[in-house]
Formats: structure tokens, C-alpha cells, sequence
């Protein structure tokens, strides 16, 4: 069954802010602040993504990047974990053709991101094999093509599949275009 935490602080009389720790069948669990207003109007699919705003991961922790810009990255990104970005929006009028991702990878066995929308096993929207990038600070950007179009407001999952049970790749950040 799944056990939330919440508390509401009022910050101003535009927004509440709501700090959440959920912990959730399969292991899903919160990681960050959301605040009212972000929640209600969503995020575009056009800008990065960065890997640690997910707003649940599952199997992954972050950590300091090396890579350009700082600031941290998903690691620990191994077969059956997963990441989840509450919200996102694809605008119907410039439909998402390609997804893009930073990944280090110093594996010797690639994974695959499959991007899903609206649950972990929802329909999938994209899938990426991860590359080897030498190092797991070595950041490379791989790209995949869309499988279908996407439009409207949905929750979206990054789910991680490699034939190994090894930890495959870190991940700095998402965009679609």
C-alpha cells in the first residue's frame, strides 16, 4: 500500500507550497519540492528536463556532475529501475519528433530508457540504447526517434531495461524536439 507525508506551508497568496515524501507500492518514492502553481500548469516538453528534478525515482540516487552546466545527475541506473516527471506537456500544435539524452556511461553492457507516458507500464513513446561513453562522468548525447505523437499533458516515466543486473549509465538531463 502506499504511505504519503504531506505538509502545506503558505509562501505567499499566490502559492503553497507542498513538501512530500511518498513512498509507494513498487518502491516509487518522491524526490523533490513541487509547488502548487508548477503542478497546475505543467512543464513544456521543449526545455531539459534535468534528471535530478524527477519528481519519483525508483532504484536510482544523484550525485555532483562533472558535466557541463554542474549541478547533478542520476546514477545507479541499473535493469528495472526508473524515473518519473510529473506533468509534462506536448503541445499539439509542434508535435515532439526526436528525444534526447545526456548519458556517461562506462558499462560494458549497453541498457535501454524507454520513455512512457501516463504509468511505468504505459505506452511507450520513445526508446534509447545507452551508449558507452568511456567513463561515468564522459557525457555524450544520444537521440531516438519518436514512435508515436504525443500531445496533451502526461506524466512521464523513464524506464531502464538492461540484460545485466549492473548499473548501466547515468543520466544528466531530458528534451524532446
Amino acid at each position: 500500500m502506499s504511505r504519503a507525508l504531506l505538509s502545506r506551508r503558505r509562501i505567499s497568496r499566490a502559492a503553497t507550497l507542498v513538501v512530500a515524501t511518498v513512498v509507494v507500492a513498487y518502491g516509487w518514492v518522491a524526490s523533490h519540492t513541487v509547488r502548487d502553481a508548477d503542478a497546475a500548469e505543467g512543464r513544456g516538453s521543449f526545455g531539459y528536463l534535468q534528471a535530478e528534478d524527477a519528481d519519483a525515482q525508483h532504484g536510482t540516487r544523484t550525485e555532483p556532475t562533472r558535466d557541463t552546466g554542474g549541478g547533478e545527475d542520476v546514477t545507479g541506473i541499473g535493469d528495472g529501475d526508473g524515473i518519473r516527471f510529473a506533468g509534462i506537456v506536448f503541445p499539439a500544435d509542434a508535435p515532439a519528433r526526436l528525444f534526447h539524452a545526456r548519458i556517461a556511461s562506462a558499462a560494458s553492457v549497453a541498457g535501454t530508457i524507454e520513455i512512457r507516458i501516463d504509468s511505468a507500464t504505459g505506452p511507450a513513446i520513445a526508446a534509447l540504447t545507452s551508449p558507452r561513453t568511456g567513463g561515468w562522468q564522459s557525457w555524450d548525447e544520444a537521440t531516438a526517434p519518436m514512435a508515436r505523437t504525443v500531445t496533451g499533458r502526461h506524466d512521464l516515466y523513464l524506464t531502464f531495461t538492461s540484460p545485466a543486473h549492473a548499473d548501466f549509465a547515468n543520466l544528466n538531463w531530458i528534451r524532446f524536439t
